[in-house]
Protein backbone atom coordinates (compact mmCIF):
# COMPACT_ATOMS: atom_id res chain seq x y z
CA UNK A 1 0.00 0.00 0.00
CA UNK A 2 1.02 3.23 -0.91
CA UNK A 3 2.59 5.61 1.98
CA UNK A 4 0.30 8.92 3.04
CA UNK A 5 1.93 11.81 4.11
CA UNK A 6 1.20 13.82 7.87
CA UNK A 7 1.68 17.12 8.40
CA UNK A 8 1.44 17.91 12.30
CA UNK A 9 1.47 21.84 12.76
CA UNK A 10 -0.52 21.63 16.47
CA UNK A 11 1.16 22.00 19.68
CA UNK A 12 0.99 25.05 21.74
CA UNK A 13 4.34 26.83 20.17
CA UNK A 14 5.47 28.02 23.94
CA UNK A 15 9.03 28.69 22.84
CA UNK A 16 8.07 30.95 20.52
CA UNK A 17 6.52 33.70 23.23
CA UNK A 18 5.10 36.54 21.53
CA UNK A 19 5.51 36.24 18.18
CA UNK A 20 3.17 32.87 18.42
CA UNK A 21 0.63 34.68 20.59
CA UNK A 22 -2.19 34.36 18.31
CA UNK A 23 -1.86 32.29 16.06
CA UNK A 24 0.73 28.71 16.46
CA UNK A 25 4.08 29.15 15.19
CA UNK A 26 3.88 27.02 11.95
CA UNK A 27 1.64 30.29 10.22
CA UNK A 28 4.96 32.70 11.22
CA UNK A 29 6.12 33.78 7.80
CA UNK A 30 9.76 33.11 6.81
CA UNK A 31 11.12 35.60 3.89
CA UNK A 32 6.75 36.35 3.77
CA UNK A 33 6.11 32.70 3.33
CA UNK A 34 4.15 30.22 6.47
CA UNK A 35 6.52 28.03 7.99
CA UNK A 36 4.27 25.46 7.22
CA UNK A 37 4.61 25.37 3.45
CA UNK A 38 8.47 24.94 3.95
CA UNK A 39 7.31 21.79 5.41
CA UNK A 40 4.98 21.24 3.58
CA UNK A 41 6.84 21.09 0.35
CA UNK A 42 9.33 18.20 1.58
CA UNK A 43 6.28 16.18 1.85
CA UNK A 44 5.12 16.90 -1.97
CA UNK A 45 8.38 16.14 -3.17
CA UNK A 46 7.86 12.57 -2.15
CA UNK A 47 5.01 12.57 -4.63
CA UNK A 48 2.52 11.19 -2.29
CA UNK A 49 -1.41 10.82 -3.12
CA UNK A 50 -2.64 11.90 0.24
CA UNK A 51 -1.44 14.18 3.02
CA UNK A 52 -3.08 14.60 5.99
CA UNK A 53 -2.79 18.07 7.88
CA UNK A 54 -3.08 18.32 11.96
CA UNK A 55 -3.70 21.27 13.28
CA UNK A 56 -5.47 23.90 16.25
CA UNK A 57 -9.06 23.67 15.90
CA UNK A 58 -9.64 27.56 15.20
CA UNK A 59 -6.98 27.31 12.57
CA UNK A 60 -7.97 24.37 10.34
CA UNK A 61 -10.43 26.35 8.05
CA UNK A 62 -6.92 28.78 7.77
CA UNK A 63 -4.83 26.04 7.22
CA UNK A 64 -6.77 24.20 4.83
CA UNK A 65 -7.16 27.23 2.38
CA UNK A 66 -3.00 28.12 2.49
CA UNK A 67 -2.42 24.18 1.94
CA UNK A 68 -4.90 22.93 0.08
CA UNK A 69 -4.99 19.86 2.59
CA UNK A 70 -7.56 18.39 4.26
CA UNK A 71 -7.45 19.51 7.87
CA UNK A 72 -7.91 17.21 11.39
CA UNK A 73 -8.17 18.98 14.43
CA UNK A 74 -6.13 18.50 17.35
CA UNK A 75 -7.89 19.51 19.86
CA UNK A 76 -5.52 18.98 22.98
CA UNK A 77 -1.74 18.96 22.15
CA UNK A 78 -0.68 15.63 23.64
CA UNK A 79 2.69 14.98 22.02
CA UNK A 80 3.97 14.66 18.44
CA UNK A 81 3.33 10.26 18.74
CA UNK A 82 -0.69 11.07 19.39
CA UNK A 83 -0.81 12.36 15.10
CA UNK A 84 -0.59 8.55 14.59
CA UNK A 85 -3.77 8.35 17.04
CA UNK A 86 -5.81 11.30 15.30
CA UNK A 87 -5.05 9.94 11.91
CA UNK A 88 -5.44 6.30 12.48
CA UNK A 89 -8.81 6.15 10.83
CA UNK A 90 -7.11 7.79 7.68
CA UNK A 91 -4.57 5.81 7.27
CA UNK A 92 -6.36 3.06 6.82
CA UNK A 93 -3.76 0.44 7.40
CA UNK A 94 -1.46 2.63 4.99
CA UNK A 95 2.35 3.22 5.77
CA UNK A 96 2.89 6.84 6.54
CA UNK A 97 5.38 9.65 6.99
CA UNK A 98 5.38 12.22 9.85
CA UNK A 99 6.60 15.20 8.58
CA UNK A 100 5.94 18.32 11.74
CA UNK A 101 5.58 21.29 10.65
CA UNK A 102 8.36 23.21 12.26
CA UNK A 103 11.14 21.56 10.54
CA UNK A 104 13.11 23.13 7.53
CA UNK A 105 14.85 20.44 5.36
CA UNK A 106 16.86 21.51 1.79
CA UNK A 107 19.50 20.40 0.46
CA UNK A 108 21.35 19.24 -2.74
CA UNK A 109 20.15 15.47 -2.22
CA UNK A 110 17.30 15.87 0.40
CA UNK A 111 14.58 14.60 -2.09
CA UNK A 112 16.53 11.62 -3.16
CA UNK A 113 17.41 10.22 0.18
CA UNK A 114 13.90 10.67 1.24
CA UNK A 115 12.70 8.71 -1.23
CA UNK A 116 15.09 5.94 -0.50
CA UNK A 117 13.23 5.99 2.68
CA UNK A 118 9.87 6.10 1.17
CA UNK A 119 10.84 3.17 -0.67
CA UNK A 120 11.19 1.03 2.48
CA UNK A 121 7.79 -0.67 3.56
CA UNK A 122 8.79 -2.73 6.70
CA UNK A 123 9.22 -1.00 10.49
CA UNK A 124 10.38 2.46 10.71
CA UNK A 125 13.14 4.42 9.46
CA UNK A 126 14.66 8.05 11.34
CA UNK A 127 17.40 10.02 10.74
CA UNK A 128 20.41 10.98 12.27
CA UNK A 129 22.76 14.23 12.49
CA UNK A 130 25.03 15.73 15.11
CA UNK A 131 24.04 18.58 17.38
CA UNK A 132 25.67 20.75 19.82
CA UNK A 133 22.82 21.05 21.98
CA UNK A 134 21.63 17.21 22.11
CA UNK A 135 20.05 17.84 25.37
CA UNK A 136 17.37 19.38 23.06
CA UNK A 137 16.08 16.65 21.10
CA UNK A 138 15.04 13.36 20.53
CA UNK A 139 18.67 11.64 20.99
CA UNK A 140 19.60 8.22 19.20
CA UNK A 141 23.06 5.96 20.23
CA UNK A 142 24.74 4.28 17.53
CA UNK A 143 27.19 1.09 18.03
CA UNK A 144 30.30 0.48 16.39
CA UNK A 145 28.40 -0.94 13.34
CA UNK A 146 25.91 2.43 13.14
CA UNK A 147 22.69 0.36 14.24
CA UNK A 148 20.91 1.81 16.73
CA UNK A 149 21.10 0.85 20.62
CA UNK A 150 19.48 3.77 22.66
CA UNK A 151 17.24 6.60 21.86
CA UNK A 152 16.22 9.24 24.65
CA UNK A 153 14.23 12.29 24.84
CA UNK A 154 16.08 15.62 26.12
CA UNK A 155 18.46 13.90 28.04
CA UNK A 156 20.48 15.96 30.32
CA UNK A 157 23.69 13.85 29.62
CA UNK A 158 24.20 11.58 26.34
CA UNK A 159 27.04 9.18 25.39
CA UNK A 160 25.43 10.87 21.26
CA UNK A 161 25.29 14.12 20.01
CA UNK A 162 23.02 12.61 17.73
CA UNK A 163 19.68 14.45 16.96
CA UNK A 164 16.40 12.80 15.01
CA UNK A 165 14.67 15.06 13.31
CA UNK A 166 11.31 15.51 12.80
CA UNK A 167 10.55 13.33 9.70
CA UNK A 168 9.43 10.23 10.53
CA UNK A 169 8.60 6.95 8.26
CA UNK A 170 6.18 4.17 9.61
CA UNK A 171 5.02 0.71 8.41
CA UNK A 172 0.88 0.49 8.92
CA UNK A 173 1.77 -0.85 12.80
CA UNK A 174 2.60 2.65 13.87
CA UNK A 175 -0.90 4.00 15.09
CA UNK A 176 -1.36 0.63 17.19
CA UNK A 177 1.74 0.57 19.19
CA UNK A 178 1.30 4.59 19.36
CA UNK A 179 -2.02 3.55 21.21
CA UNK A 180 -0.16 1.57 23.71
CA UNK A 181 2.13 4.47 24.87
CA UNK A 182 1.99 5.71 28.21
CA UNK A 183 2.37 9.50 28.49
CA UNK A 184 5.68 10.95 29.46
CA UNK A 185 6.51 13.13 32.48
CA UNK A 186 5.47 16.18 30.44
CA UNK A 187 1.79 14.40 30.09
CA UNK A 188 2.97 13.47 26.15
CA UNK A 189 3.09 10.66 24.20
CA UNK A 190 6.77 10.79 23.03
CA UNK A 191 7.88 10.07 19.45
CA UNK A 192 10.84 8.65 20.79
CA UNK A 193 8.95 5.81 22.86
CA UNK A 194 7.51 5.10 19.62
CA UNK A 195 10.83 4.87 18.10
CA UNK A 196 12.07 2.92 21.12
CA UNK A 197 9.46 0.19 20.21
CA UNK A 198 10.49 -0.06 16.88
CA UNK A 199 14.02 -0.62 18.34
CA UNK A 200 12.67 -2.97 20.71
CA UNK A 201 11.19 -5.15 18.29
CA UNK A 202 14.89 -5.08 16.02
CA UNK A 203 12.89 -2.91 12.89
CA UNK A 204 13.88 0.19 13.38
CA UNK A 205 16.40 1.51 10.79
CA UNK A 206 18.79 4.71 11.13
CA UNK A 207 20.01 6.57 8.83
CA UNK A 208 22.57 9.79 8.56
CA UNK A 209 21.17 12.75 7.58
CA UNK A 210 23.14 14.12 3.99
CA UNK A 211 25.95 16.95 4.91
CA UNK A 212 24.75 18.42 2.45
CA UNK A 213 21.28 18.71 3.71
CA UNK A 214 20.17 21.65 5.67
CA UNK A 215 18.11 21.06 8.79
CA UNK A 216 16.81 23.55 11.09
CA UNK A 217 14.57 22.96 13.75
CA UNK A 218 12.24 26.41 14.40
CA UNK A 219 11.02 26.12 17.71
CA UNK A 220 12.58 29.31 19.18
CA UNK A 221 13.18 33.45 17.91
CA UNK A 222 16.92 32.65 17.50
CA UNK A 223 15.78 29.23 15.36
CA UNK A 224 13.50 31.43 13.37
CA UNK A 225 15.94 34.08 12.60
CA UNK A 226 18.37 31.38 11.42
CA UNK A 227 16.13 29.90 9.65
CA UNK A 228 15.05 33.63 7.83
CA UNK A 229 18.75 33.92 6.95
CA UNK A 230 18.88 31.13 5.15
CA UNK A 231 16.22 31.21 3.32
CA UNK A 232 17.42 34.44 2.30
CA UNK A 233 21.10 33.56 2.03
CA UNK A 234 20.42 30.42 -0.21
CA UNK A 235 17.28 31.31 -2.03
CA UNK A 236 15.45 28.76 -0.61
CA UNK A 237 11.81 28.56 -1.87
CA UNK A 238 8.71 25.95 -1.25
CA UNK A 239 8.59 25.53 -4.69
CA UNK A 240 12.15 24.31 -4.71
CA UNK A 241 13.17 22.75 -0.73
CA UNK A 242 15.14 20.17 -3.04
CA UNK A 243 17.37 22.16 -6.26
Amino acid sequence: MKRKGILLAGGNSTRMGQLAANHSKQLIPINGIPMVMYSLATLKALDLDDILLICRPDECRQMSKLTGLDCLPQVEAKGIAQALLLAKDWLNGHPSVLQLGDNLFHGEHCTTQFSHANAIQSGALVFATPVKNPSNYGVVELDENSRPVSLIEKPEWSHSDLAVPGIYFYDHHAPDFAAQLKPSERGELEITDLNCEYLRRGQLTVLDLEESTTWIDIGTPHALARAEKYVQDSGCAPAAIDR
